[in-house]
């Protein structure tokens, strides 16, 4: 599954900011995608296996969940396909 969500935010670098900080060590920056990108681990549902990006592009902010309901599902692979979605979402805002 894959959620995308857009958000215009009047100070964008402190919004973004407070979701950055709920990364903890488990976040990884993804360089060349918007202003700032991240990735982190996030609790999905039902103990699916779901990967978080958090991004900036000007004064809009994006996130992007891909999860996964395989009990095993390869990390790596969640992770390619979240930053290959991160850069046409960051492609399409500027």
């Amino acid at each position: 599954m894959m959620r995308i969500e857009v958000d215009t935010a009047e100070h964008p670098h402190a919004a973004f900011a407070s979701d950055s900080a709920k990364c903890g060590s488990h976040r990884a920056d993804l360089n060349a995608i918007g202003n700032e990108a991240m990735i982190r681990d996030h609790k999905g549902k039902n103990h699916q296996t779901t990967e978080r990006v958090v991004g900036r592009v000007r004064d809009q902010i994006f996130l992007l969940d891909v999860s996964s309901s395989e009990h095993h599902a390869d990390r790596n692979a969640l992770r390619e396909k979240d930053r290959n979605v991160s850069e046409q979402v960051a492609e399409i805002l500027y």
